[in-house]
């Protein structure tokens, strides 16, 4: 889950809106939004997520900051690569090697050590 699916995750449930009820305010369907809730898709295009931002009320783009700064991820880590051919020939070896499993280890990893968390 990126910064973007659980703050909507969040404000949707603190609106008391179901995925129904926020898909027929915003014209998307339940099984879009729960793709983008969970993390499956990447962020929607600026005009939805106006309409999103519409239907709980904000007018300070918090939304769009997030979606945003989860678009742009892929446009560094493709600029790290590009940086560095030790980070590109490990993300490549890992996207041959690693299993699913491993990936989602890879991923805790990073993600406790973003959070300066003593990793396992």
């Amino acid at each position: 889950m990126n910064e973007f699916s659980k703050t909507l995750r969040e404000e949707r449930k603190k609106h008391q809106l179901t995925l129904r009820a926020l898909g027929e305010k915003v014209g998307k369907s339940i099984t879009y939004l729960s793709d983008i809730e969970s993390g499956r898709r990447m962020p929607p295009g600026d005009e939805i997520v106006r309409k999103i931002e519409n239907a709980f009320g904000f007018n300070d783009n918090r939304l769009q900051k997030a979606a945003e700064r989860v678009r742009s991820l892929p446009k560094k880590i493709r600029e790290r690569a590009k940086a560095s051919p030790r980070y590109a020939a490990a993300l490549l070896r890992a996207d041959r090697e690693l299993s699913d499993e491993e990936w989602n280890k890879a991923v805790d990893f990073i993600e406790k050590l973003k959070n300066k968390e003593a990793p396992n």
